[in-house]
């Protein structure tokens, strides 16, 4: 399936040109945990490869963390550059919501050479194949494997990178929140957390810092690597269809699997449903969106631990 990032619904206003799951600050975020917790030899490693195979400083930065710490400057680079790369199918799979669990390999290509400016692959395929090079590429490919690692952690995590209902993962579901018109990918990937951010006066390091306090007893639990990616996967496509979708009102029926060429038909389903966010849902949003930030963190810094043991 193919889904595509930009859209071009006027009434989405303030949409960026292209999805960053979590945002900004939700990926930055999920990067400050996991430095945190990089061992001695890890967090020397990653600050070896990125200062010495720096980012391109001509490259145009959406989140302007240019001049951040690399590593919480590598979070965002993968959306900057999948584009010029053909790498936009790397960052989601269109698991279908009405399925009960199987191997999420088949909802998934394998990544492939550059062809027609695309690469072929998925967020699943392609996280196996940038830890394989960050184990045993050059030094250049393997900086360039660590950033994208970096960031297709914190996909995975977002409930709606890992869920398709024939909406290209929620961007073709419109709701209202804060009386504003916005979609349901958007929201989960930045309108509640930076709405949260906002109203609690929060920078990103005092919520990553507050996260971690929180959940640091799980961390030897969700670093450990006794997980397979696909488990991953799986459990977070079941928080989306709990939660992300199973608690819309209206609710959204369960759709069909099927490729979507554009989000008409399905954006004036939704529209008529006049879906409104309200407090309820927000407050069971964030209850999953924290522990998955900090899982994702905890389980980024499980990774390169063990490529730098």
């Amino acid at each position: 399936m193919c889904r595509l990032f930009a859209f071009v619904l006027l009434t989405w206003i303030g949409l960026p040109d292209a999805t960053y799951a979590w945002g900004c600050s939700g990926h930055h975020i999920v990067a400050l945990i996991a430095l945190h917790h990089l061992n001695p030899r890890a967090r020397a490693g990653v600050e070896e490869l990125l200062t010495a195979q720096a980012i391109d400083p001509s490259l145009a930065r959406y989140c302007k963390d240019e001049t951040a710490d690399p590593f919480i400057g590598a979070a965002t680079w993968a959306d900057d550059v999948k584009r010029a790369e053909g790498t936009g199918s790397w960052h989601y799979m269109d698991i279908p919501r009405g399925i009960a669990q199987r191997d999420p390999n088949q909802y998934c290509e394998p990544v492939g050479p550059l062809r027609n400016g695309n690469r072929p692959g998925c967020l699943l395929s392609a996280l196996h194949d940038q830890l394989s090079i960050l184990d045993n590429g050059n030094q250049a490919d393997r900086a360039r494997a660590l950033r994208y690692v970096i960031h297709l952690v914190g996909d995975l995590h977002q409930p709606l990178h890992v869920n398709d209902n024939a909406d290209r993962g929620g961007n073709c579901v419109l709701v209202q929140f804060r009386a504003k018109s916005t979609n349901l990918h958007s929201l989960w990937d930045s309108g509640i957390l930076d709405g949260v951010l906002s109203e609690r006066h929060l920078t990103e390091p005092n919520f990553a810092g507050e996260l971690d306090s929180r959940f640091q007893r799980h961390f030897e639990d969700w670093a450990s690597g006794k997980q397979t990616l696909e488990q991953w996967v799986w459990a977070v496509h079941k928080i989306g269809v709990r939660l992300t979708y199973g608690k819309l009102r209206p609710p959204v029926p369960v759709e069909a699997s099927k490729p979507v060429d554009d989000c008409a038909a399905e954006s004036t389903k939704t529209r008529a449903l006049n879906i409104v966010i309200g407090p309820d849902y927000q407050r069971s949003a964030m209850e999953a969106i924290e522990p998955l930030l900090t899982m994702a963190g905890y389980r980024l810094a499980g990774l390169l631990n063990r490529v730098w043991p």
